[in-house]
């Protein structure tokens, strides 16, 4: 519990500090060129945000939720500590240009990574596999596998190494296999475990979309990594593969819904947002490439809308469901119960709604400033997200407060 907690604690600073940042630095979003400053901001938020977020939930949800059986899960804590130490080089170097520091930081990182999926890897002996747990399996190999291409791009950088092709593809290669093969993979997984109606009902297509997303995602980080200019077909593959999940969720997730709880809004945008981002990258694959600056901003908003639209969107809905029961677990372990009024707190349907207004209105207004590369418009979306996103740490911040009073309830009593 006490990994969970520091690895969910720095997401969520992670994520905070960075929307700060991006609004301060809202210029580096309306450029069609990248620099050293958004490379420590991206990794703010795929490394600090996201990726620790999902590490922090999946030591609770490993053990119970896909039965893995972990021997040494205090080395999972040790991988946190390093990946936060890694982080913090890693940022604080590209932000400050010491790309040695950086360099460390992304070795750190690996170090972190492999000793947290070796963990998790070791806990799948003796449990019988299905669906969720051939997702969760293949997003820790993507895991490694794109930590360790980040390790060589931080080491080339720092110490001038060689890479195996050209910077951008090494580094696109990079984005999908961890924005597409970690992050989304493992959310899909986890889905698959709460919600296995799709491959259930339907399991041939289940098992169809499955390959295709892995036979896109291969085919394209191999032609990336290589000097082959036929990878454009297989990111179409790997599109598909996307919107077929996104077609398959969005029914089962609204048939899940609860009057008392809106998170399902959430859920359900987020997939609507990868439809979205899916439809672009087809649009990508199969049109020539043409490098003008819409063409240039249009892959900003591809990555964008990914980031904060797809990920961030699904992690939010799914903190409304997860960090209420958890702490109900943990006052039941104090021998303290939690009444309705608590999860209200945090909760409100109300508020949910106007919280996930204002994310979806902020998310498509700074699209839009970013295609326009106006950097005004792209500041008054991203104040309206962020203006969101205040909603939302005002409702853990009543969860807090009903928290306390709890358990200075518990301790008069």
């Amino acid at each position: 519990m006490i990994t969970t907690a520091v690895a969910v604690t720095f997401a969520l600073l992670s994520f905070l500090v960075g929307c700060v940042w991006v609004f301060v630095s809202a210029d580096l979003f309306v450029r069609y060129f990248y620099e050293a400053r958004m490379v420590a901001l991206t990794h703010l938020f795929t490394l600090g945000w996201v990726s620790l977020m999902i590490v922090g939930v999946l030591r609770q949800l490993a053990p119970v939720a896909f039965g893995l059986k972990l021997r040494r899960p205090n080395l999972i804590g040790i991988g946190v500590v390093l990946w936060i130490a890694g982080v913090i080089a890693m940022i604080a170097g590209f932000a400050t240009l010491a790309y040695v520091v950086a360099a460390i930081g992304t070795t750190l990182l690996l170090v972190a990574v492999i000793t947290i999926v070796t963990v998790l890897l070791f806990g799948f002996g003796g449990v019988r596999r299905d669906t969720a747990h051939s997702h969760l399996l293949s997003a820790l190999l993507y895991f490694v596998a794109a930590a360790s291409i980040g390790a060589w791009m931080g080491l080339a950088k720092g110490f001038d190494l060689p890479l195996p092709t050209v910077f951008h593809r090494v580094l696109f290669a990079h984005i999908y296999l961890a924005g597409a093969g970690w992050a989304g993979m493992m959310i899909l997984a986890v889905l698959s475990r709460l919600f296995p109606q799709p491959h259930l009902r339907q399991p041939l297509q289940s098992k169809i979309r499955f390959a295709a997303f892995h036979a896109g995602l291969i085919g394209l980080s191999t032609g990336l990594l290589t000097t082959g200019n036929w990878y454009g077909l297989f990111g179409a593959i790997l599109a598909v593969a996307c919107m077929w999940y996104a077609i398959s969720f969005i029914p089962v997730l609204r048939e899940f819904a609860q009057p008392s709880d809106r998170s399902t809004y959430f859920l359900v945008s987020s997939f609507g947002c990868l439809l979205l981002v899916a439809i672009i990258g087809l649009w990508m694959s199969l049109m020539p490439a043409v490098r003008t600056v819409v063409g240039i901003q249009l892959q900003f908003v591809y990555g964008f809308v990914y980031m904060f639209g797809w990920l961030s969107l699904m992690i939010l809905g799914m903190l409304y469901r997860i960090i209420p029961t958890h702490i109900s677990k943990l006052l039941s372990a104090r021998g303290t119960a939690a009444p309705a009024t608590m999860r209200r707190a945090f909760v409100d349907p109300r508020l949910q709604v106007a919280v996930l207004i204002l994310l979806l209105l902020g998310l498509a207004v700074s699209s839009a400033g970013i295609l326009r590369q106006d950097v005004n418009l792209f500041r008054l979306g991203w104040g309206t997200w962020t203006a969101g996103i205040g909603g939302f740490v005002a409702g853990l911040a009543r969860l807090g407060i009903a928290v306390r009073r709890i358990l200075s309830t518990g301790m008069r009593s």
